[in-house]
């Protein structure tokens, strides 16, 4: 038996492919995802949105990171004392799909004189165990109220402070704000720990690798309660 041979008309092969052409545009289309930049962080208002888009990946990974969102979301403006007072603590930053990356230290260094209260901010890194272990007892120090004039870590920011711009801190509701060139610091205050949240932050821990963008989020000792 000879095969049976079907002539399909030229109009309705193009019509098939077409459409077929068209529902791989539109599942192509459908898979892509929504690289739309989110809106920039003007204010206080903006911040906390920005935290509560970033909470429940945040919460999903990190137990301990989740607790410190909560209380800087219900956190106040920080307390600090007449004088200079230096805190250094933990920081990591957040990428905006939750991704969380240590970014070992961030120091605060506050003078208040009268209402008025200008910050020196560092982030600074370890390159070696002696480094991150001077740096975690410096961390303990400043909790205790007791710092070792000795401390690498310590002695290496006292020499870099002359070199480190004084930072005029406004008050914007609820959080402290320093803005100048670059990436806001919006800091909050919750019982004994100072929080800092820098948004659109890019961070480069080692030239080796590619910077660190997004939200970063530093907790430290705060330098005196709030009563």
């Amino acid at each position: 038996m000879s095969p049976v041979r079907v002539r399909i008309p030229a109009r309705l092969v193009l019509a098939i492919v077409a459409l077929c052409t068209a529902a791989a545009g539109w599942a192509q289309g459908a898979a892509e995802p929504d690289t739309a930049p989110p809106p920039a962080v003007e204010d206080e208002a903006g911040l906390d949105a920005h935290l509560a888009g970033l909470k429940p990946a945040v919460c999903a990974s990190d137990e301990s990171l989740c607790r410190h969102f909560k209380a800087f979301a219900a956190a106040m403006p920080p307390c600090f004392a007449q004088g200079e007072h230096l805190t250094v603590g933990h920081a990591q930053v957040i990428a905006r799909d939750g991704t969380i990356a240590p970014a070992e230290y961030f120091a605060v260094r506050a003078q208040r004189a009268r209402d008025v209260i200008l910050l020196q901010t560092q982030h600074v890194y370890s390159e070696n165990a002696e480094e991150k272990q001077a740096a975690e007892d410096l961390v303990l120090a400043v909790r205790s109220g007791s710092i070792d004039p000795a401390n690498p870590l310590y002695r290496y920011l006292e020499g870099r402070s002359s070199e480190v711009p004084q930072l005029l801190a406004q008050r914007d509701g609820r959080t402290l704000v320093v803005r100048h060139e670059g990436p806001a610091l919006y800091l909050r205050q919750a019982g004994k720990l100072l929080y800092v949240a820098v948004p659109d932050a890019v961070v480069s821990p080692n030239p080796q690798t590619a910077p660190l963008e997004g939200l970063l989020f530093a907790v430290l000792p705060a330098t005196a309660s709030c009563q």
